[in-house]
């Protein structure tokens, strides 16, 4: 059995504070309990008629395997135009494990920071604006030690009046490996200190077209080697009832152990009849596992607020090894959910 409850009020025109519950671990038969508190916080004319919002939240879990633990972070955005900008810090314990959710890491803090400037090109006929930017990210262990961190800088970005964008980035990396581990198979990334410098373009045509998508390649340093990295998004959307994806993303590595190819691919399609009915499906499959994965969502909006929810989700392989030849089943699963929300 397992449970969700969200209670939130409203505080002044546009702020309002909350909290959540849950109950169960839908994977297993272990007690896992979740509490939690959070404050929004949001102003449209906050400062020239500028908008500013700030986040704060605080979790604590409690599991039968792991004990207890929690999570407290905050975020801010100032989200206006010409400048923007967006900060977090967030803390996670060991042993924080909401089990009706995800965490991306635990046992460690995370910093980050970032703005972008636009100009504005009011006597240009093609150019929207030009922007440039830069943003900071950085990731400790409870214990203070460095993890990774990393300066991501805009050097431009030129935004058309159609909604084409050409951006071209430099990233300065740094990653410090505690323990070795295996990137592929027989693979294995030796323990250290890894710095490194990237190159990024990317293009991002108008989503105002019928087809459009999204290009993008980077070349740089990559844990004592180099790698070359693309990926393409197409997309095809004839109609507002139907679109078509396709993705796929290359990463060619040559490190001092060996040299190695990643590729994976996605197709997906969204079914939207009306405003209240929603069907996705999406088929993934990648060359390092040889699996295909399936997943389909349908979604139906009671009211507003309210939402059911069935998700059928499929997995493929080769076997263990990839001994054979044919793809055999090795993960079913079928999820039902229902979200209600009382307003009093």
């Amino acid at each position: 059995e397992v449970f969700v409850g969200r209670f939130t009020y409203d505080l002044f025109e546009e702020s309002k504070v909350g909290t959540i519950f849950t109950h169960g671990d839908p994977q297993s038969n272990l007690n896992n309990q979740l509490a939690g508190v959070d404050l929004n916080l949001r102003s449209s004319n906050w400062w020239n008629e500028q908008s500013v919002s700030w986040h704060a939240f605080y979790m604590t879990s409690d599991d039968e395997n792991e004990n207890s633990d929690d999570v407290i972070g905050t975020h801010f955005i100032f989200p206006n135009y010409p400048f923007r900008a967006s900060g977090h810090w967030v803390r996670t314990g060991d042993n924080f494990n909401p089990a009706l959710g995800f965490v991306r890491r635990r046992g460690g803090e995370s910093t980050g920071l970032g703005f972008t400037y636009y100009f504005e090109q009011p006597e240009n006929e093609l150019l929207e604006d030009i922007s440039v930017g830069a943003e900071y990210d950085r990731y400790e262990w409870l214990d203070g030690d460095l993890d990774s961190d990393e300066l991501e800088i805009n050097l431009i970005g030129i935004r058309t009046l159609a909604g084409d964008f050409l951006g071209l980035e430099v990233e300065f990396e740094r990653d410090i490996l505690q323990e070795p581990f295996e990137i592929i198979d027989e693979v294995i990334i030796p323990s250290s200190e890894y710095k490194g410098i990237d190159f990024e373009l990317e293009f991002r045509s108008s989503s105002n077209r019928p087809v459009f998508g999204e290009f993008e390649i980077a070349y740089g340093h990559f844990y004592g080697g180099k790698a070359t990295n693309a990926e393409i998004d197409l997309a095809w959307r004839p109609s507002k009832y139907f679109q078509l994806d396709f993705e796929i993303a290359s990463t060619m590595a040559r490190l001092p152990q060996d040299n190695f190819e990643v590729l994976t691919s996605s197709t997906g399609f969204r079914i939207t009849p009306n405003t209240q009915l929603s069907f996705n499906g999406i088929a993934q499959y990648d060359n390092q596992s040889k699996t295909i994965g399936l997943n389909t969502r349908f979604r139906y909006i009671i009211k507003p607020g309210s939402d059911l929810f069935l998700v059928f989700n499929k997995g493929f392989d080769r076997g263990d090894d990839g001994e054979l030849r044919n793809f055999r089943t090795f993960k079913t699963e079928a999820i039902a959910k229902l979200g209600w929300i009382f307003q009093f």
